[in-house]
């Protein structure tokens, strides 16, 4: 006797035949590993997450880590060295203007011992370093007002009113008094009178030009002595910026002059 097996007819769908008994067609076999992702997907992953390499090797990494260590502890004594000069500076100075150190000289005033002594030696200081040096000048024992200070580091008083009144504003220090090149007592909201009144500027040009021939003229008696050469490359080695420096100067008056 023939047994006829008990199996449904396939179903058809929109013409198709379809044998359920075996899964849809066209399944891919399973894989192992995140649902719905394709190997594709997982090797554009895989290069994404690609480690960075450095340029440098670990010997050079560690040369160039040292470096960064000395430029920045040198960055900081030099920072300390200054702070100290500039604290030392402000401290001579007001020594010498509480003492009045220009009477000794036979100087007439505070600006002419300035203009006198220290002219060649004012060069202009970086704004944070005058700024310091402004305040320590003016807070110090000598109290120094802004129109003692202003000769000093060859700017205008108006500068060093502006250097001062920031200064004081971002330490929160408020007014105090202050001691005029007369030696008298102000407060810093008033006008210090001048001593005298200036003289003409052709008088004190023609002063300062008969000054400057002396200079001039010594240096040139200088240059031919005898033995200036055993001891020129000494003197250029210390002094070729000075006299390069003071050139630049007379040109630029010379300048002036000459646009007129």
């Amino acid at each position: 006797m023939t047994t006829t097996e008990n199996t449904a007819p396939p179903e058809v769908i929109e013409g198709e035949i379809v044998d359920d008994t075996q899964g849809p067609q066209g399944d891919a076999p399973e894989t192992s590993g995140e649902e719905g992702s394709s190997p594709a997907e997982g090797t554009e992953a895989q290069s994404a997450e690609v480690a960075e390499v450095s340029d440098l090797t670990e010997r050079q990494a560690r040369s160039l880590t040292e470096k960064i260590k000395k430029g920045l502890t040198s960055a900081a004594d030099t920072h300390d060295k200054l702070n100290k000069q500039v604290g030392d500076a402000a401290e001579l100075m007001s020594e010498a203007y509480q003492k009045r150190i220009w009477l000794a000289l036979d100087e007439e005033s505070w600006e002419d011992f300035v203009n006198k002594e220290l002219g060649e030696v004012r060069y202009r200081l970086e704004r944070s370093v005058r700024q310091s040096l402004v305040y320590q000048l003016n807070a110090g024992p000598a109290h120094m007002s802004t129109r003692a200070i202003a000769p000093v580091l060859g700017v205008d008083q108006k500068t060093v009113s502006n250097d001062l009144r920031q200064v004081k504003r971002e330490l929160g220090v408020t007014a105090a008094p202050v001691v005029g090149t007369d030696g008298k007592n102000y407060t810093e909201a008033a006008t210090v009178p001048r001593p005298r009144k200036p003289k003409p500027i052709q008088d004190r040009f023609l002063a300062a030009i008969e000054k400057a021939d002396q200079a001039v003229g010594d240096l040139v008696a200088l240059s031919v002595e005898d033995g200036w050469d055993d001891a020129v490359g000494a003197v250029a080695k210390s002094h070729r910026k000075d006299i390069a420096r003071l050139l630049d100067s007379l040109k630029g008056v010379q300048d002036r002059l000459t646009s007129q």
